[in-house]
């Protein structure tokens, strides 16, 4: 019972900060929770999300570097987003995932624009990435529940079995490496 009742505040707490964040609207702009401290009045959007991508690539490279000298498995996954996404959503899951004066939608519809470039860069990098963005499109089940970018039950299903058969396919084919660096020996 008292895990019940915390657990009910935690949850109540949790919607009642997440509709304050949505209510802050445009007026976010230097107090949103994710900005990059240090940048100047006039950084545009455009400069702001390449600075974003740049270090988002160094942090990918770093961390699959980590893990190689380690030899861990790692995957880079870019998750779904609502405010750029191809899902048709119904008027129910509408009044619940979008928002639009949320402080994420506009820096998201540019920045995920900008994903493809991104992902071609970390494999360039030799970074394991899976891009998910496409994996609530042609889902008529609600996957959001929230208008930030939390998924439901069935959205973190969804993304955990995309996610599950990318490493899957990261374990089978670093078998196959090295069954042929054996092979060779």
């Amino acid at each position: 019972l008292v895990l019940s009742v915390l657990h009910n505040r935690a949850r109540s707490e949790y919607a009642a900060d997440l509709r304050a964040i949505d209510s802050m609207g445009r007026s976010y702009k230097r107090t949103n929770l994710v900005h990059l401290a240090g940048l100047e009045e006039d950084f545009s959007m455009s400069d702001s999300i390449r600075e974003a991508m740049d270090f988002w690539l160094g942090a990918a490279v770093t961390m699959q570097e980590l893990c190689n000298a380690m030899d861990i498995l790692y995957l880079e996954v870019i998750q779904p987003n609502q405010y750029f996404s191809k899902k048709e959503f119904s008027e129910q899951e509408r009044e619940i995932a979008i928002n639009d004066d949320s402080p994420y939608r506009e820096a998201i519809a540019s920045g995920y624009q900008e994903l493809p470039d991104l992902e071609r860069r970390m494999r360039e990098e030799g970074v394991n990435v899976l891009s998910a963005v496409s994996v609530f499109d042609g889902v008529g089940e609600q996957t959001y529940s929230d208008s930030c970018c939390h998924y439901n039950q069935t959205g973190n299903e969804l993304l955990a079995d995309r996610v599950a058969g990318s490493i899957i396919a990261l374990v089978e084919d670093q078998r196959m490496t090295n069954t042929g660096k054996q092979g060779a020996r």
